[in-house]
């Protein structure tokens, strides 16, 4: 039997390697798969083609698509609707960077704000929540996409949904040190007031930050000049 050990051991650790290969491969081609399966009109926005978002929410997508829909109108508002698996509209994702440096995000802020504006033209929902509870304005609010937060705040996206565990787009501004985002909310009269489940309000999340990013020290000053007021 002894002779026949080290066979039983190759022999099993070939098959977990071989399990461990297999496992890989499907999360490749899983991973794969969805990629070829993103939605076109957020892979426009992200390659920032509004041409191309455009074209597929415009009268050919319409009259391509396979689900009938009595008007382009109803077409657009179901197609900027269609969400991921979180949840996530091609609005939300226009909403989102996670990005550093002032300049790139400002570049990025600059090339989303035309896709926020025609999707919200076109009846994207203002104020859809994703799985985690997350609006396109609670995105922009984190990410620190000014343009964008200012036109979903303008075309009258609500500030007062929260996520699952509390956070509104002005604790989740004020958390990233976004001041000109923090300035914008409370000019639309944000509460202040609210709490997430930990009880933290926007004036606590921006303390917390300025005591973890030194870095970002005028910016939190900023904010909570602005929230203490």
């Amino acid at each position: 039997m002894k002779k026949y050990l080290p066979i039983i051991k190759d022999a099993a650790v070939l098959l977990l390697v071989s399990t461990m290969f297999v496992t890989l491969c499907n999360m490749f081609f899983k991973s794969l798969k969805k990629t070829v399966d993103a939605d076109p009109v957020v892979t426009a926005m992200l390659q920032n083609n509004l041409s191309a978002a455009r074209e597929l929410l415009g009268d050919k997508g319409f009259a391509a698509s396979k689900t009938p829909y009595p008007s382009l109108e109803a077409y657009q508002h179901a197609r900027l609707e269609l969400p991921d698996d979180f949840g996530r509209t091609p609005l939300m994702w226009t909403a989102y960077v996670n990005i550093s440096g002032e300049e790139r995000l400002k570049k990025a802020d600059a090339e989303r704000a035309p896709f926020a504006e025609f999707f919200i033209k076109s009846g994207a929902g203002l104020d859809t929540q994703d799985k985690d509870g997350w609006t396109a304005l609670m995105w922009a609010s984190w990410s620190g996409l000014t343009s964008v937060a200012g036109k979903l705040a303008e075309a009258g996206a609500s500030l007062a949904p929260a996520d699952r565990q509390g956070n509104t787009a002005l604790m989740l501004a004020a958390m990233r040190g976004n001041s000109d985002i923090v300035r914008l909310l409370m000019d639309k009269r944000a509460d202040r007031s609210a709490a997430d489940k930990r009880g933290k309000k926007a004036v606590d999340l921006a303390r917390e930050g300025l005591a973890a990013y030194s870095d970002k020290k005028q910016s939190y000053d900023k904010i909570l000049a602005l929230l203490d007021k």
